[in-house]
């Protein structure tokens, strides 16, 4: 009679090998154990609160609203922590030490939390030799640890939810270097939304679905979960300084009781060691390679690999030799390029408008070590000849290192303007090798750019006034010195007035302060020397080619030398050689013949893509009145922080925006022109083309140049500006108030009718007049509310002469009695708000 088995004691797991039985093995920095849909993560004793590196990419995606592949996502030092019956992974606050100081640095342990990402029941009984425990990795990994599902809700207005139960785990590897888990993630809708009648919802705009799916309540994205052995040693931190712009990890270090902040700010860097010191010119230890995809287009292959290559001309120069490398994966034996071991630029297919381009980086957070960057370009950089409509501009996002990178959109926006008004002149035709050639030049750009940020540089928006203006019509002057400071800035293309000779249309090589700000975080300095050495460096702040300012610059606004899309040392001239690109495109959209069948469409897109730029150019004119200059100069600078543009520019620029973009005659465009700015019939599908719309496009152009003058902060600046700046350079409130009114109600003195275009600029006018004098007196400088009330009165006495004998439509007619009253009604309630 057979003995019964005993049950196991109540609490017992089962035994190591029973809960492995059959599973495939998989040895390297962890060990993991793969069976059917389970994965178990073997942790060894001396791995447990022992830090890794812990990251997360994203390697497909939905192919829209930035739901795109080969995106890095999360990036942590993390600890597995075995608690009672269980194993946590954690997110370790590296951020606040104290190295040099025991009891400190148990202090600031105390102090700030780390972070619980997941957890998961420890599988099994210890191995009886190795001691190590066994975690199913489900409870960890088949989760929304990148928290999509909130990056979903705030695209869509719909809340998807991971599906544990359909998500599932990919073949995992590991080596001694890392171990990687391919998770394949479900994400999906119990039911579609419904949307009320009219599309209205109850707040806000209504939710939308993924256009690109079979059935919109389920998709899969996979994601590829990367635990890594952190660099050793730690590379000696590099000190960031604030007049050049590196991307940098913040620390907390509380040793030195005598620093009046303990925090310090570091480069993120690559770890390039000479492999012969005492050599002037060394090859590193270990290059930088970026090993190119298999899906990158053969035909743009040399133009990026010229783009990555480019910056070994600032490497070779602190003496680095080869630093950078260049090598294609095998078209038949795929690379694991998502790995943290493989620097990559690789190709992604979409089908927004427009076109994309990433380069983020993963960096050691101890020491700023950049130890992976996955370059991404979107394929639409292939298809330049389906030209884009208005939707091209992408908003800036936040990224995990900084300002989502839009350079590869604005970009391509420009190029849409570039070949639209090369082809419209017979300079050009679409799909010649001419124009492949051009593509190809803009690509080496993009690719520099990027290539710069995965080597740890910010954007520098205010390279671009490197180079004097008229020089960079001489090709020769242009091919020899760059368009730009920096390559790191979002250079505008160097198109030509007609007649002028055609030279380099996008940077061709980097910058002098691409040059300078490579030196500051790569070359090679004596420990001892260092800090003296970055000094040095970083003296040269003031001079020509160096000048920096970055994204959030540009966001405050007030500085027009940080601006997009520009050139040269002169804005005005800048802004005033855009204005007649634009009006020579439109000029020449109308006279030039199309060949016998060709789409409407055509006209539609290189209108629109010409009122693109002629905002553009119309903006950075804007940003000079009220501007004031921003220097990061620091004790020891000869330079001041703060400068207001002279008030000759300031006069100069409204000048110009006032005849450009507030005349009469601003926005004549040919009506012949404008009924038959349609839309191609096969690209819309079913669906009518929405109508050319152009008294409203224009009409958005004007607002926003208005909303831009007459905010309160570029009329506090105007009215700050008289404690700075010596009378006989003010530009003064007045003045703004009298050109704006002059020019947007021109009308009135010269006794003609209104017609529709300028009877809607009149209103916004006056919507900007009225409401300086109904918002709170606390909201708006006080110099500009009182001049409001006196441009309302002046504007109210020109009105009622208008209206008086003078043969009017009834529009227009109406229009003045409608403003007439507004403005009566505003300063009655400004009077009785005061009186109050």
């Amino acid at each position: 009679m057979a003995r019964p088995v005993a049950p196991p004691a109540p609490g017992a797991r089962p035994a190591f090998a029973e809960v492995v039985r059959d599973a495939r093995r998989i040895e390297g920095l962890f060990t993991l154990w793969q069976k059917d849909e389970k994965l178990w993560l073997e942790i060894a004793p001396a791995q447990l609160d022992r830090p890794f590196l812990f990251a997360v990419s994203r390697t497909t995606g939905l192919g829209e609203r930035g739901l795109y592949p080969h995106w890095t996502l999360v990036r942590h030092i993390v600890a597995f922590r075995k608690i009672n019956g269980s194993v946590q992974l954690l997110a370790r606050n590296t951020r606040f030490d104290a190295p040099g100081d025991p009891g400190l640095a148990r202090t600031a342990r105390l102090s700030f939390s780390d972070s619980l990402l997941g957890a998961a029941p420890i599988a099994s009984a210890e191995h009886p030799e190795r001691r190590s425990v066994l975690v199913e990795l489900s409870p960890i990994l088949l989760a929304d640890l990148p928290q999509l599902s909130r990056q979903l809700e705030a695209q869509f207005r719909v809340a998807y939810a991971l599906d544990p139960r359909n998500s599932f785990f990919g073949p995992a590897r590991s080596s001694l270097a890392e171990t990687v888990v391919p998770v394949s993630a479900h994400y999906a809708l119990p039911r579609l939304p419904t949307v009320s009648p009219g599309g209205q919802q109850p707040s806000g705009p209504p939710p939308s679905l993924p256009r690109n799916l079979e059935d919109a309540r389920s998709f899969f994205v996979d994601y590829r979960y990367s635990f890594a052995s952190l660099p050793e040693p730690v590379m000696r931190p590099r000190r960031a300084d604030p007049r050049i712009g590196h991307f940098t990890v913040p620390l907390v270090d509380w040793s030195d009781a005598t620093a009046p902040d303990p925090r310090r700010h570091v480069v993120t860097r690559w770890r390039l060691d000479k492999k012969d010191p005492s050599a002037a010119l060394s090859e590193p230890v270990r290059p930088i390679v970026f090993w190119l995809d298999r899906n990158v287009p053969a035909r743009y292959r040399p133009a990026i690999t010229a783009g990555v290559l480019e910056w070994n001309k600032a490497f070779e120069r602190i003496g680095l030799h080869d630093a950078l490398q260049v090598r294609d994966e095998p078209a038949d034996a795929p690379m694991p390029l998502a790995d943290l071991q493989h620097a990559s630029i690789r190709w992604f297919v979409d089908n927004d408008p427009g076109a994309l381009a990433i380069g983020p980086s993963v960096t050691d957070p101890r020491s700023g070590e950049i130890v992976d960057a996955d370059i991404a370009i979107s394929d639409n950089w292939a298809r330049f000849a389906r030209r884009l409509s208005v939707e091209q501009v992408l908003p800036v996002q936040q990224h995990a290192h900084g300002p989502h990178c839009t350079h590869a959109a604005d970009a391509m926006a420009e190029l849409d303007f570039g070949l639209a008004l090369l082809e419209a002149r017979g300079e050009l035709e679409p799909g010649s090798p001419q124009a492949e050639a051009l593509v190809a030049e803009v690509l080496k750009e993009l690719t520099m750019h990027e290539v710069g940020h995965s080597l740890g540089l910010r954007h520098n928006f205010r390279a671009s006034t490197a180079h004097p203006l008229a020089r960079l019509a001489d090709p020769a002057y242009a091919r020899s010195r760059g368009l730009s400071g920096s390559v790191m800035d979002y250079n505008a293309f160097n198109l030509p007035l007609a007649g002028e000779p055609r030279g380099p249309l996008a940077m061709d090589t980097i910058g002098p302060y691409d040059y300078w700000a490579i030196e500051y975080a790569y070359r090679p300095l004596d420990p001892a020397q260092e800090e003296r050495e970055l000094a040095r460096i970083a003296a040269r702040a003031g001079e020509p080619g160096l000048a920096y300012g970055t994204d959030e610059e540009v966001a405050a606004g007030y500085d027009p030398a940080v601006s997009q899309r520009d050139l040269g040392d002169d804005p005005i001239v800048w802004a005033q050689r855009r204005f007649a690109l634009t009006r020579e495109l439109w000029s020449r959209l109308r006279s030039r013949p199309l060949p016998q069948g060709t789409s409407y469409g055509v006209l539609r897109r290189g209108f629109d893509s010409g009122l693109r730029q002629f905002e553009v150019a119309a903006d950075l004119a804007a940003r000079l009145v009220g501007g004031v200059s921003y220097d990061r100069a620091v004790a020891g600078d000869a330079r001041a922080s703060f400068v207001p543009v002279p008030g000759a520019s300031q006069r100069a620029a409204l000048a110009l925006i006032a005849r450009e973009a507030f005349a009469e005659s601003s926005f004549a465009i040919d009506p012949w022109l404008v009924a038959r700015l349609s839309q191609d019939a096969l690209e819309r599908g079913y669906a009518p083309p929405s109508l050319p719309g152009l008294l409203q496009s224009v009409l958005g152009v004007q607002r926003r140049l208005l909303d831009r003058l007459m905010a309160d902060a570029v009329l506090a600046r105007i009215q700050e500006s008289e404690a700075t700046l010596g009378p006989a350079d003010r530009f003064r409130l007045p003045e703004l108030f009298d050109t704006l009114r002059g020019a947007v109600w021109a009308e009135l003195g010269r006794g003609a009718d209104i017609g529709v275009a300028r009877r809607m600029l009149q209103r916004e006018h006056l919507r900007k007049i009225t409401g300086l004098l109904l918002r709170p007196a606390s909201a708006v400088p006080a110099d500009a509310r009182s001049l409001a009330r006196a441009d309302a009165q002046r504007l109210s006495a020109a009105i009622a002469a208008a209206m008086r004998g003078r043969e009017l439509s009834r529009e227009a007619r109406a229009h003045l009695d409608e403003s007439l009253a507004s403005l009566r009604d505003a300063l009655r309630a400004s009077v009785t708000r005061t009186a109050g």
